[in-house]
C-alpha cells in the first residue's frame, strides 16, 4: 500500500467519523458538509473528493456495516442447520459488535432506507431457511415472510430503544424461541 493510499483512507475515515459523531445527535437533514469538514479538520473540497453529499457518506457507512455483518461467522454459516447455542452466540456477536451503529440507524434519527436494507437481509435469510412445500403459492409465502420480518424488526427496534429489562442474551434467546416455530410451520393453501 502506498503512502498516498494510506493518507487517502485515513482522510476518508476521519470524515466518516466526524459525520457519525454528528449523526448520533441529529438527523441527516440537519448536518451540513461544513460541519463535517470543520469537525474533521479538512476543507469542503476534500470532502467532495470522497463523497457526493451527506447522503452519500451515510450510504457508504451503511453499505460497509452491511458488508461487515455478512462477514460474521453466523452469516457465513447461514442457510445450513445450526444448533441453538451457535445461533444465539452468533446473533449476540452481531449485536455486540454493531449495536452502537444499529441503535442510531434504527432509532428516531435513523435512515428509513437502512431499515429497508435490513428487512431485505432478514427476508433473504428467512426465504433460505424456511421449508416451503412444493406447489405452495409464492405470493402467500412472500406475505408471510413480510409479516415475520416486520415483527422481527419491530421487536429489535423496541429493544434497541432501551425500553427493556432483558439482557442481550435473554433478549436473543427469547427471540430465537419465538421464531423457532417457523421451522415447524405448515402452510395452508
Amino acid at each position: 500500500m502506498t503512502r498516498k493510499t494510506t493518507v487517502s483512507e485515513t482522510t476518508k475515515a476521519t470524515l466518516k467519523d466526524a459525520f457519525w459523531e454528528l449523526y448520533q445527535k441529529k438527523s441527516i437533514e440537519q448536518i451540513s458538509v461544513r460541519e463535517i469538514t470543520d469537525r474533521a479538520g479538512y476543507n469542503r473540497g476534500t470532502f467532495y473528493l470522497y463523497f457526493k453529499d451527506v447522503y452519500d457518506i451515510l450510504d457508504q457507512i451503511e453499505q460497509s456495516l452491511i458488508a461487515q455483518i455478512y462477514e460474521t461467522p453466523l452469516m457465513k454459516y447461514s442457510g445450513t442447520p445450526c444448533d441453538l447455542d451457535t445461533l444465539i452466540s452468533g446473533i449476540i456477536q452481531i449485536y455486540q459488535e454493531y449495536f452502537s451503529k444499529l441503535k442510531v440507524l434504527l432509532g428516531p434519527h435513523g435512515d428509513p432506507g437502512f431499515t429497508i436494507k435490513l428487512q431485505d437481509i432478514i427476508k433473504k435469510e428467512l426465504s433460505r431457511t424456511l421449508s416451503i412445500p412444493e406447489g405452495f403459492s409464492q405470493e402467500a409465502v412472500d406475505y408471510y415472510i413480510e409479516f415475520v420480518t416486520a415483527g422481527i424488526l419491530a421487536v429489535v427496534m423496541k429493544w434497541i430503544s432501551g425500553e427493556h429489562s432483558f439482557s442481550l442474551e435473554d433478549f436473543i434467546r427469547s427471540m430465537v424461541h419465538m421464531l423457532a416455530p417457523l421451522s415447524l410451520l405448515e402452510f395452508v393453501e
